[in-house]
């Protein structure tokens, strides 16, 4: 009933070339759509989101008569905040996720509200990690391919890159090199001076035993993090590799000096 007259109200009231309220809207749930846009395709799940952010913060809306329509519209446009325990939500609900369509449901029905609940990333690539690790591959990379698709349709990039790097990692376990290296060199087309990015290509070169690849990418991260011990290490143990004895010297001596300038941790 509310969805139905929140879209009754932007079908009749929304003209692309006449229409108040048209520009896109840069953050919340319907980042990208204008007003109306995000009020044509709203669904009933929306709407309950809205209300039970109404319910957290009555204070909100008391004292004065609103309609759902307008009320609906103004939290739209304020990036649609949600209650505090809507993250905790999401995560109960896909925890609960069996079967294919389970997942379509959930991805249509929450993925848009993934960062705006403050969803636990993190949890979900722990989860495929572990997966993979019991040695089930193919699932870990479902599991990537369903998460890179949702990251994608909501434009959730950082997210999405670190899905992508665990593609990357997953291809690597099962040897699949150059598959891997695929990912790497996508991700980096798009971030080119991303130097995890640099630094996990060259442990897959090095893995690969492709040394003459790994030397750049482990160059490129002691080169611009010059501070970072690992960088001039692992540009010096691949000169090893390579048998360039004299020339590794100065790296690894760099990494030691870094390594025992570290701060000790309580």
């Amino acid at each position: 009933m509310m969805r139905d007259i929140i879209i009754n109200t932007a079908k009749t009231l929304y003209d692309p070339d006449e229409s108040d309220m048209t520009e896109k809207i840069d953050s919340g749930a319907f980042a990208g759509l204008n007003m109306w846009e995000a009020m044509l395709i709203s669904k009933t799940t929306d709407v309950k989101a809205f209300l039970r952010y109404v319910i957290d913060y009555p204070h909100k809306y008391m004292g004065r008569k609103f309609r759902i329509d307008e009320s609906y519209a103004t939290w739209v446009i304020n990036f649609t905040p949600t209650n505090e325990d809507d993250g905790n939500l999401l995560s109960k609900l896909y925890k609960e996720i069996v079967t294919d369509a389970d997942w379509e449901n959930w991805e249509s029905a929450y993925g848009r509200y993934l960062k705006v609940t403050a969803f636990d990333f993190s949890q979900v690539q722990t989860n495929i990690y572990a997966v993979a690790n019991q040695g089930n591959l193919d699932s870990a990379i479902k599991l990537v391919d369903q998460w890179s698709a949702l990251t994608t349709k909501y434009n959730y990039r950082q997210e999405y890159r670190d899905f992508e790097l665990i593609r990357a990692w997953v291809f690597q376990t099962k040897k699949q090199y150059s598959e891997s290296e695929k990912v790497y060199i996508d991700l980096l087309k798009e971030d080119s001076t991303n130097y995890n990015i640099h630094w996990q290509l060259g442990l897959m070169y090095l893995t690969s035993e492709n040394l003459m690849k790994a030397l750049p990418e482990f160059a490129f991260v002691k080169d611009n993090m010059s501070e970072y011990a690992f960088g001039h290490g692992m540009y010096g143990w691949t000169l090893i590799k390579l048998g360039r004895f004299k020339a590794s010297e100065e790296h690894t001596e760099k990494a030691h000096m870094l390594i025992v300038m570290m701060p000790l941790t309580p």
